[in-house]
C-alpha cells in the first residue's frame, strides 16, 4: 500500500495541496530500492510526457519486453517469459535498474555515459543497502529469538509486494492490442 497506493500518488503531487511535509511530493521517500527523485524523473517527466511513444517512453516494455508490434524484434525477445518472471520476483530492483537506464549506460564506455549515472548508481546502491539492512538485519534483530522467522517473513513479504506491483504496473503499461 505504501509504495503503490500512497507513494505513487504522493510522488505525482496529488496530495501537495494539503501542504503536509510528510506526504509532499518534494519530501516523500518511499520504501523501495530506487530513490524517489529518480523514479519521478523516469515516470512523471518521461513516461507521462511520452506515453507509449517508441524511442521516447522507456516504460514501453521497460527495455526487456517487446509489447508493441512497432518495436523492432530481436532474438533476445524469445526469452521474454524468463525475463518477465525474473523481473516480477525482483521488481523493485528492476525499477531501480530501469530508472538508472542501467543497460544503456553499461553498454557505453565509461567516458560516454550520462554524467549523472555514477552518482545516481551510488545513491541506488546506498538505498538498497539501507533497505536490506532494515529488512534483513535490524527488524529481525529486534524480533529477538524470532530472527530467522522475521527474515523469512520479510523475504516472502517483499516477494509478494514485487509480484503484486509487477502485475499492476506491467499490465497497466501494455498498449492496446497486446
Amino acid at each position: 500500500l505504501e509504495n503503490m497506493e500512497i507513494g505513487h500518488n504522493v510522488m505525482h503531487g496529488q496530495w501537495d495541496w494539503m501542504r503536509d511535509p510528510k506526504i509532499h511530493s518534494t519530501t516523500w521517500e518511499w520504501d523501495n530500492a530506487t530513490p524517489s527523485d529518480q523514479w519521478k524523473h523516469s515516470h512523471n517527466e518521461l513516461h507521462h510526457t511520452y506515453t507509449n511513444v517508441i524511442g521516447k517512453d522507456n516504460d514501453l516494455g521497460y527495455g526487456i519486453m517487446r509489447v508493441d508490434e512497432e518495436q523492432t524484434w530481436h532474438p533476445m525477445h524469445l526469452g521474454q517469459p524468463i525475463w518477465n518472471f525474473i523481473n516480477m520476483v525482483f521488481f523493485e530492483y528492476g525499477i531501480a535498474a530501469y530508472d538508472l537506464e542501467l543497460g544503456a549506460n553499461l553498454a557505453k564506455p565509461a567516458e560516454r555515459r550520462d554524467p549523472k549515472f555514477k552518482p545516481n548508481a551510488t545513491r541506488v546502491l546506498k538505498k538498497i543497502r539501507r533497505q536490506a539492512t532494515k529488512d534483513y538485519l535490524i527488524h529481525p534483530l529486534l524480533s529477538g529469538p524470532s530472527f530467522f522467522h522475521t527474515v523469512a517473513a520479510n523475504v516472502v513479504a517483499n516477494m509478494i509486494r514485487n509480484v503484486w506491483s509487477h502485475s499492476v504496473i506491467m499490465c497497466g503499461h501494455f498498449p492496446e492490442g497486446v
